[in-house]
C-alpha cells in the first residue's frame, strides 16, 4: 500500500485540503464567521453572543463577545458566555480566570464555565473548574491547565483533587464567597431567589463520570447547606429556576451538555413534581413572564416555544448548539440558525414573525456548496416496523454514488441541518462526488425517551441493525453503490464505525474516529466509566468489543486519536489497528499528540480531513 503520509509528517492529500480550507475560511479571516450562547438584551432587539473569529489560517479560533443587532456585529472583546443583567444596563462575560462585568475584571482560582445574574443584579453566580479538574468531551476532553503542565494528575480512593465549585461575587465589593459544601461538586447552577440557588451536584465526587449521577440540589446561600430536590431516573439536562419553582430536563445522556429529553418543573413549596408536555425533545429552557420557553427536537426538526405554543419549527434549518438552544425574553426570543444551505445567521422572532438580525456569510461560504450537492430526507424501516429517518446529501452527478455512511456521537444526538462549510470535511467529500448518509438510529435525540432509552444496554445491537438495513435500502433503490461503501464517525460513531466492519462486509472502507473498541479496556482507562456502565448491559464489555471480533474483519481501517483524549483514550484506536495489521488487514493509526476527543487546531483538521479523503479515494474511489 503506497504510503499516505508525506516525509514531513502530513497527510499526501494535505496540499489540496489546505488549498480548499483557505478558499472556504480564508475570506471570513478577521471577521465573525459563526456564533453560540447568545443572550437576548432584556428590553431592546439586541443580541449578545460569543462568536468564532479567526486572524489566520494556522492554530485555533478565538471566542469574541459580540453585540448582534439589526446594525451589524460589534466585537467588544475576547470572551465567552454572555450574559446581561436583568435591567439590562451592564453586561458579563467569562474570559480565561475570571469574569468581566463591563471593564471590571474579577480573577478566579480555575477555568470559569458557568454564569448567572442574582435577581436584584448585584452578584453573580460563577461555576469554576478548579485547575486540573477534567474538560467535558464535547469540549475537548484533557484537563484544565494548571499553573506548571509538570504536574502529575492523581487519582486516588481518598480524595479528589480538582472541582468544580461555586462562587459568589459581589459587584459592589468585587469580592468572591465560594458557596456549598467542600465535597460538594457543581456542574450547573442558578438563581431561585436573593439567597438561594438550584444546582446540579454530584456528592464526594468531582470526576466527570460523576456527572452521570448527579442529582438537583437547592443550596443556602447564608449556611451552605444543600437539600437534594429531584435525582431523575437517566439524567440532568437544562436547569432554569424562579423563587417558587425549577423547570428542569430528565434526558438519556452520553455527554455532560448533549442532552434533549422530557421537561419537568418542581414546586419548591409543596415538591410536586410534574411532567410538562411540549412537541419536542427539549434541550433549553427558561422562565419568561410566568411561562416557559424552551427549544429541542422533534425528529430532523428544530422547534422553539413557550409552554405549549411552537413560535419557531423547521426542518431545513437548525438552531445552533450541540443541541438546540435559544434565549428568551417578554414576548421575544433570539437564536443562532443555519442550513445545509444556510450560513450561520443570528435571527430574533417577534409576534410570530422572524428577522434576521446579521448573517455571517461570507465570499468563502460559496466554496461549501460550490459543486452542486443537494440534501433530501430518507426514511427506512428497521426489521422490527420501526421507522427512521435521516438526512442524505447528493453530489451532483448521476448514481448509483460511492457512499460514506456518518454516524453521529452520542449515542444520544442526532443528525441535523447544519452549514457544512465551518470545517473542510464533509464539502470536500461532497464536491469530489461522494454522497454523505446521516442516520439517526434508535437511541437518537428527538424521538423520545423511549426511542433514545432503546439503545441503553444495547449499543452495537438493534442500532448497528438500521445503520446496515439502511444502507441496504440505498443499495436497492439504486442512490449507492454496493461496491463503494465507507462509514466513518467520532466517539459513539467511532465506535460504530469500528463496530459494523466486525459484522458484516457491506463496507469497502472504514475510519473510526476517536473510537472505543474495547469496553473492558474503555472501563478501565476512561475518565466516564460511568457511560458504559449505563449503556451496556452485564456482560457486552466483551460480546460487544470490536477488538474481540477483529479476526472477522477484511475492510481496509483507518484510526484517528487524539493523545489528550480522556474519554476514549488513543490507545483504543491503537490495539483495534494493531489487531488488524496482525490479521493482515489494511490499516493505519493516526495519534495528533496535542488533541483531545476531536480537533481543534486548525492544522490537525485540515491534516484528518485529508487523511479521511485519502483513504476513501484510496479503497472506493469516486472518480473525481
Amino acid at each position: 500500500m503506497p504510503d499516505l503520509t508525506r516525509s514531513d509528517g502530513r497527510a499526501a492529500g494535505f496540499d489540496p485540503l489546505r488549498d480548499h480550507t483557505e478558499r472556504l475560511l480564508g475570506p471570513g479571516l478577521g471577521r465573525p464567521t459563526a456564533a453560540s450562547q447568545a443572550c437576548l438584551h432584556p428590553h431592546e432587539d439586541v443580541v449578545a453572543a460569543t462568536v468564532e473569529v479567526r486572524k489566520e489560517l494556522t492554530g485555533y479560533a478565538a471566542a469574541w463577545v459580540a453585540l448582534l443587532s439589526a446594525e451589524g456585529a460589534k466585537l467588544l472583546r475576547p470572551g465567552h458566555r454572555p450574559a446581561w443583567s436583568p435591567d439590562g444596563t451592564r453586561l458579563a462575560h467569562l474570559v480565561d480566570n475570571g469574569v468581566q462585568v463591563d471593564e471590571a475584571v474579577v480573577r478566579l482560582e480555575g477555568s470559569p464555565e458557568r454564569l448567572a445574574w442574582s435577581p436584584d443584579g448585584s452578584r453573580l453566580l460563577v461555576v469554576v473548574a478548579e485547575r486540573g479538574s477534567e474538560v467535558g468531551n464535547l469540549d475537548g476532553s484533557g484537563l484544565h491547565p494548571r499553573d506548571e503542565s509538570w504536574l502529575p494528575h492523581v487519582s486516588s480512593s481518598s480524595r479528589d483533587v480538582a472541582w468544580r465549585r461555586l462562587v459568589v461575587v459581589d459587584l459592589g465589593t468585587l469580592h468572591t464567597t465560594v458557596a456549598g459544601r467542600p465535597d460538594l461538586n457543581i456542574w450547573d447552577a442558578c438563581w431561585s431567589g436573593p439567597d438561594s440557588v438550584v444546582v446540579v451536584g454530584s456528592d464526594g465526587s468531582s470526576t466527570e463520570s460523576a456527572w452521570y449521577t448527579a442529582d438537583l440540589r437547592r443550596i443556602d446561600l447564608a449556611t451552605g447547606a444543600d437539600q437534594v430536590m429531584a435525582k431523575p431516573p437517566r439524567q440532568l439536562g437544562a436547569i432554569a429556576a424562579s423563587e417558587t419553582q425549577v423547570a428542569y430536563v430528565d434526558a438519556v445522556c452520553s455527554d455532560r451538555d448533549l442532552s434533549a429529553g422530557e421537561l419537568h418543573l418542581l414546586d419548591l413549596a409543596t415538591g410536586e413534581d410534574r411532567l410538562v408536555e411540549v412537541p419536542a425533545d427539549v434541550s433549553c429552557v427558561s422562565f419568561v413572564d410566568g411561562a416557559l420557553g424552551w427549544a429541542g427536537v422533534r425528529g430532523l426538526s428544530t422547534l422553539i416555544g413557550v409552554d405549549d405554543r411552537v413560535l419557531w419549527e423547521s426542518e431545513s434549518e437548525s438552531a445552533a448548539g450541540p443541541q438546540p438552544q435559544a434565549s428568551f425574553q417578554r414576548g421575544r426570543v433570539a437564536f443562532v440558525r443555519s442550513g445545509h444551505h444556510l450560513p450561520p445567521e443570528a435571527c430574533l422572532v417577534t409576534g410570530g414573525s422572524l428577522q434576521t438580525l446579521v448573517s455571517f456569510a461570507h465570499p468563502g461560504c460559496a466554496v461549501a456548496v460550490e459543486s452542486g450537492w443537494t440534501s433530501e430526507v430518507r426514511r427506512w424501516t428497521a426489521p422490527d416496523g420501526l421507522e427512521l429517518d435521516s438526512w442524505l446529501l447528493l453530489p451532483d452527478r448521476p448514481g448509483p454514488h460511492p457512499l460514506i455512511v456518518s454516524v453521529h456521537g452520542g449515542p444520544v444526538a442526532s443528525h441535523r441541518a447544519g452549514w457544512p462549510g465551518g470545517a473542510p470535511l464533509l464539502s470536500w467529500l461532497l464536491s469530489r462526488g461522494y454522497a454523505v448518509w446521516q442516520p439517526n438510529p434508535r437511541g437518537s435525540s428527538g424521538r423520545g425517551l423511549s426511542f433514545a432509552d432503546a439503545v441503553v444496554g444495547d449499543m452495537g445491537g438493534a442500532d448497528a441493525v438500521d445503520i446496515r438495513t439502511g444502507v441496504e435500502a440505498l443499495i436497492a433503490d439504486g442512490t449507492a453503490d454496493p461496491a463503494r461503501i465507507g462509514v466513518m464517525g467520532g466517539s459513539y460513531g467511532g465506535f460504530m464505525s469500528a463496530w459494523l466492519v466486525t459484522q458484516c462486509d457491506l463496507f469497502a472502507a472504514a475510519v473510526p474516529m476517536f473510537p472505543v473498541t474495547d469496553w473492558s479496556q474503555q472501563h478501565g482507562i476512561s475518565n466516564i466509566p460511568s457511560w458504559d456502565a449505563l449503556f451496556l448491559a452485564a456482560g457486552q464489555d466483551r460480546d460487544r468489543s470490536p477488538l474481540g471480533h477483529a479476526e472477522k474483519v477484511r475492510t481496509p481501517t483507518l484510526f484517528l486519536a487524539g493523545g489528550l483524549d480522556r474519554a476514549t483514550p488513543a490507545g483504543q484506536a491503537l490495539s483495534m489497528h494493531r489487531a488488524l495489521v496482525a490479521r493482515g488487514v489494511p490499516s493505519e493509526c493516526v495519534t495528533y499528540p496535542e488533541e483531545g476527543h476531536g480537533t481543534k487546531n486548525l492544522a490537525a483538521t485540515v491534516d484528518a480531513a485529508a487523511r479521511v479523503s485519502d483513504w476513501f479515494d484510496r479503497w472506493m474511489p469516486s472518480g473525481a
